[in-house]
């Protein structure tokens, strides 16, 4: 998700931040159904994304003219499947997002181990997470590790605390563990 995105290390040459954190917008609409058979769970859902990817990059670094400058727009859908052992519930999610407005419509899968706990009115997610997908050539017509093919994987913490019923309170961390993409090829 774009909004998970922060002011982090990725810096240009001119030691100015590549990331425009001022305006970083972004707008979902999704829904999910949930499904319990005993103690096996399930949860299903789809979300509409887009942002103002200029925003995020700022109009020095932007140099999409594939889509006129518009607003990025993305379709995502998951799985999960999980069973409730009582003090954890370990569970399994498969993700597929693809792109709607670009003329590549590239399409990224992810899927994910992750163990889920809860104390009373606290809950702890932890998980990892394999990313995969292939690409066209980028700009100058190389494509991004040789054969187009990307893959990373992903250490994932989420914490949430219920205030009430209707109300929570999180945090979301996630830790680089390795890949070949091309973002990450690029901050070493």
């Amino acid at each position: 998700y774009q909004s998970f995105v922060f002011d982090y290390n990725l810096k240009e040459d001119d030691n100015k931040s590549f990331l425009n954190n001022d305006h970083n917008f972004d707008y979902s609409l999704g829904v999910k159904y949930n499904y319990t058979n005993g103690k096996l769970l399930t949860q299903a859902g789809v979300m509409y994304n887009t942002w103002n990817e200029k925003s995020f990059v700022g109009k020095a670094n932007y140099n999409d003219e594939e889509t006129n400058e518009r607003w990025r727009k993305e379709l995502e859908g998951y799985v999960r499947v999980g069973y409730d052992m009582g003090c954890i519930t370990p569970y399994t999610e498969f993700t597929a997002e693809g792109e709607l407005d670009r003329d590549a419509n590239e399409q990224e899968y992810s899927w994910k181990l992750g163990v889920l706990k809860a104390w009373d009115k606290t809950r702890l997610n932890a998980g990892v997470r394999y990313t995969f997908n292939e690409t066209e050539d980028n700009e100058e017509g190389v494509d991004y590790n040789g054969n187009g093919h990307n893959e990373r994987v992903d250490l994932e913490l989420a914490v949430d605390y219920l205030v009430n019923d209707n109300f929570s309170i999180g945090a979301y961390a996630e830790y680089y563990l390795g890949g070949d993409y091309e973002e990450e090829i690029s901050r070493k």
